[in-house]
């Protein structure tokens, strides 16, 4: 069985990225548009954690899924996250500052998506995850928008997410 606190820590992490865009949604130095991007993202944040909330009940039910990353591994980056939004909600980042920085946390924060987290035994479960894991498509498509908007080029350290497709065991 998966350790609860597995699932404990990716939905944290998460929720602590769709905060972080929630917090600036509400910045009024950034333009309509870009406070209803981060909004949707934020929103985009809590799925993902209900994501894998329901993998994380599905596990206590059967053995279709298994750990894809080690737990002390996202013990640290949960932890890193936490450090960096206590700091970031405590100042007002430029529009390009907040840009690079959440493209570099979803780079980061990419190995908990339920897709990347877990191994699927399960071909319906696998399939169910699958359609659920085009954050790529919808996802990330505004803020790598946004981001080649102010600086031209698409942002490398996104170029090797290939999400929408989750792993079998």
């Amino acid at each position: 069985m998966i350790p609860s606190q597995f699932f404990a820590r990716c939905v944290k992490i998460e929720r602590s990225i769709g905060k972080l865009y929630e917090h600036w949604s509400e910045e009024t130095s950034y333009s309509e548009g870009r406070r209803r991007m981060w909004k949707k993202l934020s929103e985009d944040e809590e799925g993902h954690a209900l994501e894998i909330e329901m993998a994380s009940r599905l596990s206590l039910k059967n053995e279709s899924l298994s750990v894809a990353i080690p737990l002390d591994s996202l013990n640290q980056l949960c932890t890193e996250i936490e450090a960096q939004l206590a700091g970031v909600l405590q100042s007002t980042l430029s529009d390009d500052e907040a840009l690079k920085l959440a493209v570099e946390l979803e780079a980061r924060t990419a190995s908990v998506h339920a897709c990347n987290a877990l191994h699927f035994t399960s071909g319906p479960l696998k399939k169910m995850f699958n359609a659920m894991g085009t954050y790529n498509e919808h996802h990330l498509a505004p803020l790598i928008k946004a981001y080649q908007d102010v600086f031209n080029y698409f942002p490398d350290s996104l170029r090797h997410l290939d999400p929408a497709k989750c792993s079998t065991s």
